[in-house]
């Protein structure tokens, strides 16, 4: 019989495969966690262990080398996503947008007013009225601490692609709003290519929210 990836015992009963062509028992799912970025479940045998951010979110350590952290070089991040969208024609972009990283997603919730349940990423739009033309016009993006950079250009893209939207006073329905935004996420993991970003995408095609899913899936 085939053994378990992780406790090495003939795989007998229920068992899961998963997208990474890791075998192991059912039961192991009920006190492993998964992995945020990879959804690796997180052991010894599978990943070499992992990481807790803030008691509620884990990392696996094949994925900790990769993270978005305080340490990390944000600016060149945003210029590479930025190269992106020109490419595709998403031009005059402000090039110095503050980029703040957020530690728990309770706070990047609080900033959002709640508007919605599991968000990785927020942009803020500050402006003046002089007449009927909007001056001053100041964007913050707030975006989620230690994600995988991968995850990290994706949903940076998407929140430019909110700052297009503002700059250009394009309104358009909640579902057609961050459907549009996610083409942004869809350009970074089409590019890459990589086992997550192939992960990614499929998720994005089988969501089923009716804004951020059905939205992105109309667009």
């Amino acid at each position: 019989l085939e053994k378990c990836d992780i406790c090495y015992l003939p795989i007998e009963g229920k068992y899961i495969v998963d997208s990474w062509e890791n075998i192991y028992h059912e039961k192991h799912l009920s006190h492993l966690p998964s992995c945020e970025s990879c959804n690796r479940i997180i052991s010894k045998e599978i990943t070499n262990g992992g990481y807790k951010i803030n008691q509620k979110r884990d990392i696996c350590t094949l994925c900790w080398d990769y993270v978005v952290d305080e340490k990390s070089n944000v600016q060149a991040i945003y210029d590479d996503v930025i190269k992106k969208l020109n490419y595709v024609g998403i031009v005059d972009i402000p090039k110095n947008i503050p980029i703040i990283l957020v530690n728990k997603k309770n706070d990047l919730k609080r900033l959002s007013k709640g508007n919605h349940g599991n968000i990785h990423g927020l942009t803020k739009h500050e402006f003046e009225v002089l007449g009927k033309k909007k001056v001053a016009q100041n964007f913050k993006i707030y975006i989620l601490s230690h994600l995988h950079e991968i995850n990290f250009k994706a949903v940076l893209a998407h929140e430019i692609l909110h700052v297009y939207l503002f700059q250009n006073d394009i309104e358009l329905s909640p579902s057609y709003t961050e459907g549009f935004c996610n083409l942004g996420s869809q350009l970074v993991y089409n590019e890459d290519k990589s086992k997550i970003s192939e992960l990614k995408l499929k998720g994005m095609y089988l969501n089923k929210d009716p804004v951020y899913g059905e939205g992105f899936i109309k667009m």
